[in-house]
């Protein structure tokens, strides 16, 4: 959740995945490392993975990636310019 959903701190330890031995392995050692979760961070995750948050989050990032990549390239022109 802290990288992709620009979420830093929310530390949820959902899996998923078509194996059910894998999951039941990782819950038992999950078990060992992680005391509980917090309610709110649980209800934040579950908020944020809803279709429609999801997809405003996905765009917002987006947005924020060609934004930043515009401003590199101005950067690096007249950096280069300079030259």
């Amino acid at each position: 959740m802290s990288k992709v959903m620009s979420l830093a701190g929310i530390r949820i330890g959902w899996i998923a995945s078509n194996s059910r031995d894998l999951v039941e392995s990782i819950a038992a050692v999950r078990d060992y490392t992680t005391i509980s979760v917090s309610q709110l961070d649980d209800a934040v995750a579950a908020f944020v993975l809803e279709p429609s948050t999801w997809a405003k989050l996905l765009q917002r990032n987006l947005d924020l990636a060609k934004a930043n990549l515009a401003a590199l390239q101005s950067f690096c022109r007249r950096t280069l310019m300079g030259l």
